[in-house]
């Protein structure tokens, strides 16, 4: 039951970084310290998500541990992937009193998460040893909704639901 996944197994991860000077606009007509120097950057990152482990809230065991797993009897990663329903509920079933369930642990893969972050600027001189920055950033640009990892505890009523969103 312990021959899973690691708990840190992201199987995908990707950053890209890129800046890109707006140089045409330097051709425009205009004063150059309006025109010059008005680069552009953007960071994406997205990864898969993390994989994670059911447990039961109560001694199902009869050891005194609140570390039991259920019973897996079905897919869990079939489920609808929304907020109020992460993974496949049904796949679980609460085991036998003095059983421990099936479950292998890291059975469930988490959200994934996709940011792209975009930044323009503005350096503009003042004098030979003194210049003015503008800049303007924009954290999770297309304001995609990323969520932390779902309620995997069995016995819970929001088992399943994800009620959070982690700082990216």
């Amino acid at each position: 039951a312990e021959r899973a996944l690691s708990s840190f197994d992201l199987r995908h991860r990707v950053t890209v970084n890129a800046v890109y000077e707006l140089g045409f606009l330097s051709r425009l007509s205009g004063p150059k310290w309006l025109t010059d120097g008005w680069p552009v950057s953007g960071i994406y990152t997205g990864q898969s998500g993390l994989p994670i482990t059911p447990f039961l809230s109560v001694d199902s065991s009869g050891t005194g541990e609140l570390n039991d797993r259920p019973n897996l009897v079905g897919n869990p990663n079939s489920g609808p992937r929304r907020p109020n329903e992460w993974f496949n509920k049904g796949a679980f079933a609460q085991p036998l009193a003095g059983t421990f369930g099936n479950s292998a642990r890291n059975v469930i893969t988490g959200p994934s998460l996709h940011a792209f972050d975009f930044s323009v600027n503005k350096l503009t001189r003042v004098t030979e040893r003194l210049s003015v920055q503008f800049r303007a950033e924009v954290f999770n640009a297309f304001n995609r909704a990323n969520f932390s990892l779902p309620n995997v505890d069995f016995n819970a009523t929001t088992f399943g639901a994800i009620s959070e969103t982690p700082d990216v």
